[in-house]
C-alpha cells in the first residue's frame, strides 16, 4: 500500500519541477539562444559584405564602361598608377573616395593600354576589401 500512496502523491496537481530540473532546462534554453542569435549575426555580416562586395562590383563595371568609352588618346589614359577616378565620370559617393585606376602598355606598345579600375571599402573594425577589374583598350578600336 505504501507503494501505491507514493505514486498517488507525485501525481498530484500540487508537484512541480524542482530548482535543479528549472535550472537545467534554464541554461539549455540560454545555449540554444545565443547560438541562433550566433548564427544570425554571422549571417546578417556575410549579407552585408556580399551586398557591398556586388555594389563594389557594379561601380567597377560602371567606371570600366566609362572609360572604354573614351578615344585611345584621351588624357584621361595617360599612362599612370594609382589615380584617382576622374571626377567627371559617374559613381556612387561611397566608392568615389576609395576608388583609384592604373592605365599602363598592353601586349602592342602604342596600340594598346590595358586599363585596371579597383574601387575598395570597409567597414569598421574589419579589413580593407576590394574589386578589381582590368581590360584592354585598343587603339584599333578607337
Amino acid at each position: 500500500m505504501h507503494r501505491s500512496g507514493a505514486y498517488k502523491a507525485s501525481q498530484s496537481p500540487d508537484s512541480g519541477f524542482t530548482l535543479v530540473e528549472v535550472v537545467v532546462s534554464s541554461v539549455i534554453l540560454l545555449i540554444v539562444v545565443l547560438a541562433f542569435s550566433s548564427a544570425f549575426s554571422y549571417v546578417r555580416r556575410t549579407v552585408f559584405s556580399m551586398e557591398k562586395q556586388q555594389a563594389g562590383l557594379h561601380a567597377a563595371r560602371g567606371v570600366m564602361e566609362q572609360f572604354r568609352a573614351l578615344a585611345y588618346n584621351d588624357a584621361r589614359l595617360a599612362i599612370g598608377n594609382d589615380l584617382p577616378l576622374p571626377a567627371s565620370f559617374r559613381l556612387d559617393e561611397e566608392f568615389r573616395e576609395d576608388g583609384r585606376y592604373s592605365v599602363t602598355e598592353g601586349g602592342t606598345p602604342g596600340a594598346e593600354k590595358n586599363i585596371t579600375v579597383v574601387i575598395k571599402w570597409s567597414r569598421p573594425g574589419e579589413a580593407e576589401k576590394s574589386v578589381s577589374l582590368t581590360t584592354t583598350h585598343s587603339r584599333m578600336l578607337h
